[in-house]
């Protein structure tokens, strides 16, 4: 588990509000959320700068104020270990492999010539390339004569079978490969060897002479493959190990060109299997060459984009994304058993269709690493909460809002309003208590009432649920009105002792307070009846004029239908309040009820 990030100097983050408590689990998405500004991309930014170096390295344009002599630090706590990257070391690079995917759009001024002979320069938007494989290897062969192989194994008492075919099978040379290299280490070829200048024929009561653990997973390997015995399948193992010592080099390479075309074939897989998928944003060899000159100095596979105006924000945003991706998985090492995988704000602006194709590959991707044993930490950086959109359709995911709301909460009001949120209401008795604390203490009555504590002990026992006793301190409707409107008082006037909670409720009291006082008599019974505060602004709207700021703040004061136990309650809300537009807004309506009072 990663239980704490801090990091320093990094673009907008210097070294203060730098350290995030976040208790990050293995192979499930983790969203990082705050709002625009406050420096999510420089999260990025850290994590990018680790790569694949021994420290970090920084542009200079991405040093805290630019300055070079704020020194960059990033630091994990991995379990019970703290794991350091500054710029002199890197610690986190030794556990984990890192990627980030992020934004490809770029700003580029071309220069155009008129027919009048003057130039202009015109600006546009281009995207980066996605390099999916760097330097594609060149076609290389085997070079394998059954005729040469039996020379120069020189052991006439064995049937030595052609294996042109085996060595054409990538899927199996790939599986082979590592196993096959282990006896390039004289001490594992030794027994083999010995036993080849014996000249023998190989059968049931000589195998051990040769047999070892590495020659055992090489044999098995090639039994389930070609389906021959355990004596055929280590004949074939012995042609396979001194095909690899008759020229290492070149086996190699046909090693890293079979690699290719298994990757290739893998990437394909993903934009080829309809033609009118993705269009023309498909993989393709791309020639790179030099920055003067025409001279092809290698070949990438990968995507190249046409100006960011010709292709649609959705299209381009989902292609980057699943390459980036298909390159990760291609590229890690599974050496590491962990993997931080740092997404930032791609799910933020995609239509729905698009934000559950990106959900399924990244759930297909942590999948994989899943049964590569290698434990991989989706973070998504984003302004969005995942707790407001039914799109986002993880199994399973944590938020961490990086600018937390850190006063002490009140209990109280939390376990009353979840109370309020979870009681079953099929129950004559849940539906009893869930509309008593409605109508008296989440909406404005102009009635005071005092919750039998009984009652909802009896309500929770049914439920086979307990108790919280701290709730017994508000049972009273007009002490728990009192601490609503006194919190938002405080948050009105820039105070830090408010609670988001009672924020809400109190606005949504005052409000309806407000809008119920406008009324003609004749009409607050029926406005009092209404279960939910929008209902009942419409209603009121038939009488009176209401306020657009009243319908404006609702996705304020209707989070209360939100918060749930084991969750950051407090957080979430002040990700919206934390807003100086929003404080203003509220401060109005405030205003507003204030006078009418005092009237």
């Amino acid at each position: 588990m990663i239980k704490k990030i801090e990091i320093s100097n990094v673009r907008g983050i210097g070294t203060v509000n730098n350290k995030f408590e976040c208790n990050l689990k293995p192979n499930r998405a983790c969203f990082f959320v705050a709002p625009n500004g406050f420096g999510k991309s420089s999260i990025a930014s850290a994590f990018n700068s680790l790569g694949n170096r021994n420290r970090i390295a920084l542009d200079k344009k991405d040093f805290h104020k630019k300055d070079d002599k704020n020194l960059p630090e990033l630091t994990i706590q991995f379990n019970d270990e703290v794991l350091t990257a500054d710029g002199d070391r890197n610690e986190i690079l030794k556990h984990f492999d890192i990627k980030v995917i992020n934004n490809c759009i770029y700003p580029k001024v071309r220069r155009k010539r008129l027919e009048s002979g003057f130039n202009i320069e015109i600006a546009e938007l281009k995207v980066y390339d996605v390099t999916i494989i760097e330097k594609i290897p060149y076609k290389k062969t085997f070079d394998y004569k059954i005729t040469e192989i039996k020379k120069i194994i020189n052991s006439k008492n064995n049937d030595w079978i052609n294996i042109r075919s085996l060595i054409g099978n990538i899927r199996f040379m790939l599986k082979a490969n590592s196993l096959i290299k282990q006896f390039d280490k004289v001490s594992k070829f030794k027994k083999i060897e010995s036993f080849i200048k014996l000249n023998q024929s190989l059968n049931e009561n000589n195998l051990k002479k040769i047999e070892s653990e590495d020659l055992k997973s090489l044999v098995n390997v090639i039994c389930v493959f070609t389906k021959k015995n355990i004596i055929e399948s280590t004949l074939i193992a012995i042609q396979l190990i001194y095909l690899y010592k008759k020229d290492s080099l070149l086996f190699n390479e046909v090693m890293l060109y079979y690699k290719f075309i298994f990757d290739k074939t893998f990437i394909d897989s993903f934009f080829y299997g309809d033609k009118d998928m993705w269009k023309d944003l498909k993989p393709r060899i791309i020639n790179i060459t030099e920055k003067k000159g025409n001279k092809i100095l290698h070949k990438n596979y990968g995507i190249q984009f046409p100006n960011a105006d010709e292709i649609s924000n959705g299209e381009r945003d989902v292609v980057v994304f699943l390459s980036n991706l298909i390159q990760s998985f291609i590229n890690i090492n599974f050496k590491k058993k962990n993997f931080i995988l740092v997404i930032d704000e791609v799910f933020d602006y995609l239509d729905d269709a698009n934000l559950i194709i990106v959900q399924y590959f990244l759930n297909q991707f942590i999948e994989k690493c899943r049964l590569n044993e290698v434990n991989i930490y989706p973070i998504l950086l984003t302004h969005l909460d995942p707790y407001y959109f039914s799109t986002y359709s993880f199994q399973k995911f944590d938020v961490v809002y990086l600018n937390k709301w850190k006063q002490q909460k009140d209990i109280n009001i939390e376990s009353l309003v979840i109370l309020r949120n979870k009681v079953n209401r099929k129950t004559s008795v849940g539906e009893n208590l869930y509309e008593k604390i409605s109508k008296y203490f989440i909406h404005f009555s102009p009635d005071s009432y005092s919750l039998d504590i009984e009652e909802i002990k009896e309500c929770l026992k049914i439920e086979k649920r307990t108790f919280n006793n701290k709730l017994k301190d508000l049972i009273d409707s007009d002490e728990f009105k009192t601490i609503c409107l006194s919190s938002l008082e405080s948050y009105s006037n820039n105070k830090k002792d408010f609670e988001p909670l009672s924020v809400c409720i109190g606005l949504r009291i005052v409000i309806e307070e407000i809008v119920y006082n406008l009324l003609d008599e004749k009409f607050r019974e029926e406005f009092l009846e209404q279960n939910e505060t929008l209902k009942k602004l419409k209603l009121a709207k038939n009488h009176i004029d209401v306020s657009g700021d009243f319908f404006l703040l609702s996705s304020i004061y209707n989070e209360t239908l939100h918060i749930k136990n084991e969750q950051d309650n407090n957080s979430r809300l002040f990700l919206k309040l934390n807003n100086q537009f929003i404080r203003k807004m509220i401060k109005n309506v405030l205003f507003q009820y204030k006078n009418m009072v005092r009237t």
